[in-house]
């Protein structure tokens, strides 16, 4: 619940474009990079219960990102543009593979750095 509310608040941002689908865009790149920062932080896991932690992650961050979204998207920008459709797909995975990189660095040096 606390993930699709945030979700929808940042879908209220974007409401005035139509275009594009910036709203699901920024979720789940934000969400790639948080997930994958929480999921290697050591001080994070240590201090939460599992369950705590699964909800969070898996939970929270899970129903904020949204994969069926960004699916709907692909389809209907294909029917208004196929050059949008491409690149929304491209910037979604490698924006994602690339937040979570960076997540992953962020948790890793914090650690290292004590």
């Amino acid at each position: 619940m606390i993930g699709a509310t945030l979700r929808y608040s940042v879908s209220l941002l974007f409401a005035n474009n139509i275009l594009f689908p910036y709203d699901t865009l920024f979720v789940n790149l934000i969400g790639c990079f948080i997930l994958s920062y929480l999921l290697h932080q050591d001080l994070v896991r240590r201090n939460f219960k599992p369950e705590i932690f699964t909800g969070s992650t898996t939970g929270i961050i899970g129903s904020f990102t949204t994969f069926s979204t960004f699916s709907v998207e692909v389809v209907s920008l294909f029917h208004s543009s196929i050059s949008f459709a491409i690149f929304y797909i491209i910037i979604s995975i490698v924006g994602g593979i690339f937040l979570c990189y960076i997540g992953y660095l962020c948790a890793t040096k914090r650690q290292e750095s004590k």
